[in-house]
């Protein structure tokens, strides 16, 4: 299944792709550069589109493969990033991904100032050419449609009780009460010793938040 890494040119998908790069393909987090870019392709890209007939001398003709493209990918089986500058929209009849084939996407986004300041720097321009190098603005009725279909395609998924707030509390506080040293005595409760007596455990809040607190890492 595919995570997208979704953006406009210059908003920081790069820097993304180097921080996923030495978190999920080294064992020691050093980023290595193009050596750990690679294993964040880009998508739409010829290499996974060349096996399929397409006719060049039509704008957009690829759109028609991109779905089956992305099947192909994910005959490994596999969790893998892509960059992508495209949008979740039709081109024509053409979806560019769907749910079979994406298991999420991260939609990065950066103050339009930095980047027209790096898209200054990357093609040796002006701010005006910056400026004008910026597509321009997208009337408000075709963006609230587009937010519309957008919301209605929503499904929603009910987060695992072992994963939410209140589940990762009761584990917490599990073992702080049965996988501490426990306390011998009442009075060993003052040592931050968790006491059980008759079925109820006891203990100082104070302690149970010092507890908390180490094992979150704060």
């Amino acid at each position: 299944m595919i995570i997208w890494l979704a953006s406009y040119p210059k908003n920081g998908n790069t820097w993304l792709r180097s921080l996923i790069g030495a978190y999920y393909y080294t064992k020691d987090g050093i980023f290595l550069g193009d050596n750990h870019l690679k294993n964040v392709q880009q998508f739409p890209v010829k290499k996974y589109l060349e096996s399929f007939d397409y006719d060049l001398a039509i704008p957009g003709d690829t759109s028609r493969f991109w779905v089956l493209a992305q099947e192909k990918i994910n005959e490994e089986r596999t969790i893998k990033f892509f960059k992508t500058h495209n949008a979740l929209v039709k081109l024509g009849n053409n979806d560019f991904t769907n749910r079979a084939n994406s298991l999420g996407g991260i939609y990065i986004v950066r103050d339009p100032r930095n980047v027209i300041t790096s898209i200054m720097n990357h093609f040796e321009m002006k701010k005006e050419e910056a400026l004008n190098f910026m597509p321009p603005t997208m009337k408000q009725t075709n963006w609230r449609t587009i937010i519309q279909q957008l919301l209605d395609s929503v499904s929603i998924i009910e987060v695992s009780q072992d994963v939410s707030i209140q589940g990762q509390f009761m584990e917490l506080l599990e073992s702080f009460c049965t996988e501490r040293a426990q306390a011998q005595s009442r009075d060993e409760i003052l040592l931050g010793k968790p006491w059980t007596e008759e079925g109820k455990t006891y203990f100082r809040l104070k302690d149970l938040i010092d507890y908390c607190k180490t094992e979150l890492g704060e």
